[in-house]
């Protein structure tokens, strides 16, 4: 106990979460709109980010923006599953060069890794295009249910 487990994106992640769950930082773009969210961040960094995960896995979208960690621009979502605060981070899928340690957990883990940093339960997990960090005060489970909803929305603007 108490001995860390060497995620740096774990502890990058609860940083972030535990400022914004607390109100000591506002996200660049404040709306409960699905589509504003992923309109705005498609436009903001030079990766593919996907669509917020939505209502039918209980993430209640409430903002987004945009952030640098270790020089890696990285994406991030907020919102509430439930009562739960519950931030998503993503990173373009070769920031994980930056984060050796993580990388060494997402692949020997199958491409998911679970793990605890302070008072918020963590998933992370690599997809085609990302690495993807959800973390806040709900259950792995639930965190993982928003994690694997991430991406797997279809655009159907224009459509």
């Amino acid at each position: 106990k108490g001995q860390p487990h060497g995620s740096e994106l774990a502890v990058v992640a609860a940083d972030w979460h535990e400022s914004w769950s607390q109100g000591a930082l506002e996200p660049d773009l404040v709306s409960e709109s699905d589509e504003l969210v992923d309109h705005y961040l498609k436009g903001q960094v030079p990766f593919r980010v996907h669509c917020p995960p939505r209502k039918d896995v209980n993430f209640a979208v409430a903002g987004a923006g945009v952030r640098t960690v270790k020089n890696q621009p990285a994406a991030y979502i907020v919102g509430k599953v439930d009562e739960a605060s519950v931030s998503i981070l993503v990173f373009a899928r070769n920031s994980l060069d930056a984060f050796p340690a993580d990388r060494s957990h997402l692949t020997q883990g199958g491409g998911r890794h679970r793990c605890r940093e302070r008072a918020y339960q963590m998933v992370s997990g690599v997809t085609a295009d990302n690495v993807v960090v959800v973390i806040g005060e709900a259950e792995p489970e639930v965190l993982e249910k928003v994690l694997n909803a991430y991406g797997s929305y279809h655009d159907t603007r224009g459509a």
